[in-house]
């Protein structure tokens, strides 16, 4: 499959109190891919093929991403935060010779593709070994090629998740795609290569269902086809009712003749 890099964020860029300008880029993804991983607690022990781990010494919790911290005092070329600010470089200015700016790189992308993993059960706490405040930090999530067979809740912890790439695992049923509707920023998913990819009503199921997306798949989807896809979902949504009812009934009657 075509290797697709994660979306890149725009530099943030604010001033400090002290006039010092403070840039925030997004770095290289933290990559864990190849790694042969079975359980995510694993992080803790392996070294990223790319990317930096945070550094020891640095807070695990991070209160924002443009504050500068304790990098400031450090010299050009020192890292300032470990994964999540893996560098800091204090560049004079000619105009103000007393204003700095400082380059602070954030990790927002991760990459666990092609390992063992059947869960992803304590992520979030695994990822505090690599990255600062994953669950504010990370935006792109790459689980593809796993033996995931559910959307578990630790998946919906990463409020600012705009990318997750999930295909190639073995996720059987619809209901796991609207459980990620609760990921407010998603934009771009992918499922193809699981069972519920065999459905004929998937694409439209996962459209219908998650009506933020603007790509399933690498396919960006068309205002048509979500026009459409909404239309069927509603649909499918009063079928579902219908049937729920029925059987509440059925299953009524059975108790009223028991």
């Amino acid at each position: 499959m075509q290797q697709f890099l994660p979306p890149s964020t725009p530099p943030v860029k604010t001033i400090t109190s002290n006039g010092d300008i403070v840039k925030v880029v997004s770095g290289p993804p933290l990559d864990y891919s190849f790694k042969e991983l079975s359980n995510v607690s694993e992080i803790e022990q392996e070294e990223p093929r790319s990317g930096m781990k945070r550094s020891p010494s640095e807070p695990r919790h991070v209160s924002g991403a443009t504050s500068p911290g304790a990098g400031e005092s450090q010299g050009v070329g020192q890292s300032t935060s470990g994964a999540h600010a893996t560098s800091g470089i204090v560049v004079k200015s000619a105009l103000m010779p007393k204003q700095r700016c400082i380059i602070k790189t954030l990790t927002r992308s991760l990459k666990l593709d092609n390992n063992r993993l059947e869960s992803v059960k304590g992520l979030a706490e695994a990822l505090e070994f690599a990255i600062s405040s994953p669950t504010v930090a990370i935006e792109w999530l790459d689980l593809s090629f796993n033996k995931l067979c559910t959307v578990e809740p630790d998946m919906l912890m990463f409020m600012n998740l705009k990318a997750l790439y999930l295909h190639g695992n073995i996720i059987r049923s619809m209901s796991c795609v609207r459980k990620l509707a609760k990921l407010p920023k998603l934009m771009s998913l992918t499922l193809i290569g699981n069972p519920i990819g065999d459905s004929k009503s998937y694409r439209l199921y996962a459209i219908g269902a998650l009506p933020r997306l603007k790509s399933l798949d690498h396919s960006t989807i068309t205002e048509d086809e979500r026009l459409t896809a909404e239309a069927w979902y509603r649909d499918y949504q009063k079928r579902q009712q219908e049937i729920r009812k029925k059987q509440e009934e059925r299953k009524a009657i059975a108790e009223m003749e028991g």
